[in-house]
């Protein structure tokens, strides 16, 4: 036993053979005045402190406090506080949590425990979505009623590897729905979710005039629906109509560069331009839909660029560069997208069907790259040449890129539509006009302009 020691008045002595101070009790620890001003030694009070504790263990929270080993000063100590090791100051006790029931319903989210089997039949019987209502998959602050919140369903408008899309209408007001294809077999249930948030996080970041607006996500079951903003003109019937002017082309491919610079400028490259990728709003202006491939390849406030790997997009208008190299840059994709998706509109047919060594097209295009260019070019207008010419090359570094391509006097000076006011030298043709409509908007008919005329003339006898 350690041997006595004197201690100043109003301190705590470990040996608990000699009683405590009367302003200490095992409860409340009350600071009181020294009588004597006699030095205190802390370097040997804090060296009997560091032996107390080495030498005592927590105590047990089912000792009572009326234990029969308890002294006459911890016998009143209440149950819900825990007893002092010996030799240990009670301010220096910390109470060990109790795990009962209490703390596993506040800290754990845990499910009801289930009714009875009687009741839960008959409950099941008279309301089946009672069960429903109560899961805790993933997204369930998604899950609503689709038809309660935007309408009745209406016909499907598109199908493609991530899903199909259907018309939504509610007071003449109409939206698409696009539901996402189901999970695969070889495909784990975070990277199925993954990309559907993925896309839906970024199609609801976009707010531009060329981009579709994605409105909503919601889920049913297990099934993922995004709701947006829906332009009944598709840009591919309108391409192959051939009613399309000069004009018309070229406006509307200043439209899609306005909104690709929309996009690389927040660090995003959609990876999948294409003509069935576009549509034009009852105003006739373009807009970029389907995001399912689309990357971040710079984080805000940075400007190191991550580059992509892998195929994406659709064979005649993937940039050369995605078979031929480990990495690339998603931009320079993009952009040579754009120039196929103006040949298209132009000459309303693809130059080749894949870029690479197997299609003969393309094959041909690479055996002398600048005379097959220069008879490429041939078919387009003379004003564009240039801007067209310095995007098709093969060699992505080689290629322009989209700052350069916006300075283009062709680019820059061209009669170009917005949502305020339509261009003043061309029109744009739609199949669903806007009930506003505009002057340079033209429906688009289901036979040739000279057709309709003559058979109008026979009708009335010219």
């Amino acid at each position: 036993m350690l041997s006595p020691v004197v201690q100043p008045v109003g301190l705590m002595t470990p040996d608990r053979s000699v009683p405590s101070s009367p302003t200490v009790c095992p409860a409340v620890a009350s600071r009181t005045t020294p009588s004597s001003a006699a030095p205190v030694d802390l370097s040997d009070l804090a060296r009997r402190l560091q032996k107390a504790i080495s030498f005592s263990k927590p105590p047990s929270p089912a000792i009572s406090s009326s234990s029969s080993s308890s002294s006459s000063s911890t016998s009143s100590t209440p149950s819900s506080l825990a007893l002092p090791s010996p030799g240990l100051p009670i301010q220096f006790i910390f109470k060990k949590p109790e795990y009962n029931n209490h703390y596993h319903e506040t800290h754990f989210h845990r499910p009801k425990p289930k009714d009875s089997l009687i009741w839960s039949d008959l409950r099941q019987f008279f309301s089946p979505l009672a069960e429903e209502d109560q899961r805790s998959d993933f997204g369930n602050q998604f899950r609503q009623n689709i038809e309660s919140r935007y309408g009745k369903w209406g016909r499907f408008i598109g199908k493609g590897a991530g899903g199909s899309v259907r018309l939504i209408r509610r007071d003449n007001n109409s939206l698409a729905v696009k539901h996402f294809r189901s999970r695969l077999s070889q495909e784990s249930e975070k990277d199925y979710i993954k990309k559907v948030t993925a896309e839906f996080c970024i199609g609801s970041a976009l707010h531009h005039p060329n981009v579709i607006q994605t409105l909503d996500l919601i889920q049913d079951g297990p099934q993922f629906y995004q709701i947006m903003e829906y332009c009944p003109n598709d840009l591919f019937n309108v391409v192959m109509s051939g009613m399309m002017s000069r004009q018309e082309i070229a406006c509307t491919f200043r439209q899609l560069l306005r909104g690709v610079e929309y996009l690389h400028g927040l660090g995003i490259a959609h990876r999948d331009l294409k003509l069935d990728n576009l549509v034009l709003s009852p105003l006739g202006t373009l807009k970029i839909i389907d995001f399912g491939c689309s990357t971040v390849f710079r984080c805000p406030f940075e400007t190191n660029i991550t580059r992509s790997k892998g195929i994406y997009g659709s064979d005649p208008y993937i940039a050369p560069e995605q078979y031929t190299q480990p990495t690339y840059d998603p931009r320079q994709s993009d952009i040579w997208s754009c120039a196929i998706i103006f040949l298209c509109m132009t000459i309303r047919r693809f130059p080749w069907r894949a870029p690479h060594a197997r299609d003969p097209s393309f094959r041909a295009y690479c055996s002398n790259p600048q005379l097959q260019k220069a008879h490429l070019l041939k078919l387009l207008p003379r004003e564009c040449r240039p801007a067209i010419g310095s995007i098709i090359s093969l060699d992505p570094a080689e290629r322009t890129t989209l700052q350069d391509l916006m300075k283009d006097s062709w680019v820059r000076d061209e009669d170009v539509c917005t949502v305020d006011a339509p261009g003043a030298h061309h029109v744009h043709h739609v199949t669903h006009p806007s009930s506003n409509e505009r002057a340079n908007l033209v429906v688009l008919s289901p036979e040739p302009p000279g057709r309709m005329a003559e058979r109008e003339k026979r009708r009335r006898g010219y």
